[in-house]
């Protein structure tokens, strides 16, 4: 998991009442600093993608010959749906600022779909290479 996303879930988590314990915290809600943690976020790093991780586990975990039968043990790729006023952690349009990010199919600009039509980042999409999610395309 992305360490950002990592320190926001966590952040979140421990500052329900009775919530999530983590040893080394400052505060509930404060995972910065913490030594045990050893969190890096950066806006470069490597992401978690659960369909690729799905489909490495499934390839490692179960012989070629018996893959046909756990063919729907994963699931389609979809563009998620997004609220174009969403909010966004800063850390997302530091990645969309670098010019070159690592990805699973590569690397190269960060430009996910599910963020096209964001108030905040959709300036950053080129017209017409990346169409909204939901949208039809035109002719």
């Amino acid at each position: 998991m992305f360490d950002a996303a990592l320190g926001w879930w966590i952040e979140e988590a421990t500052r329900i009442p009775d919530g999530l314990k983590v040893d080394g915290l400052k505060a509930p809600g404060d995972a910065t600093g913490n030594p045990e943690l050893h969190l890096f976020p950066a806006a470069g790093g490597v992401q978690h993608f659960e369909i690729a991780g799905m489909r490495d586990t499934n390839e490692r975990s179960i012989p070629a010959f018996l893959r046909r039968f756990s063919a729907s043990w994963t699931w389609a790729s979809q563009v998620r749906r997004i609220a174009h006023d969403a909010p966004a952690h800063d850390i997302v349009a530091e990645r969309f600022d670098l010019e070159w990010v690592p990805q699973c199919a590569g690397s190269g600009r960060y430009r996910p779909a599910a963020l096209a039509g964001h108030d905040r980042f959709k300036d950053r999409y080129a017209a017409g290479r990346l169409a909204l999610p939901g949208a039809s395309p035109s002719a």
